[in-house]
């Protein structure tokens, strides 16, 4: 559940971030969204890749 958490806070502060910081935190969920090896950890971060960072070819990975 912790990761969770970790990975939602990053994803409210990855808003609020430079561009080259927010090309870095969204590198970070995606490599987390397709290597973790907990599947709610990785829905978690395609959901805020999609919903809070507009990354729209995440519904591609959606299970």
């Amino acid at each position: 559940m912790r990761r969770v958490e970790l990975i939602r806070s990053i994803a409210g502060l990855t808003r609020r971030q430079t561009k080259e910081a927010q090309d870095g935190l969204i590198e970070w969920l995606w490599k987390i969204a397709e290597t973790d090896t907990s599947a709610y950890c990785r829905q978690e971060c395609l959901s805020a890749l999609y919903t809070d960072l507009g990354q729209e070819k995440t519904l591609e990975q959606f299970v």
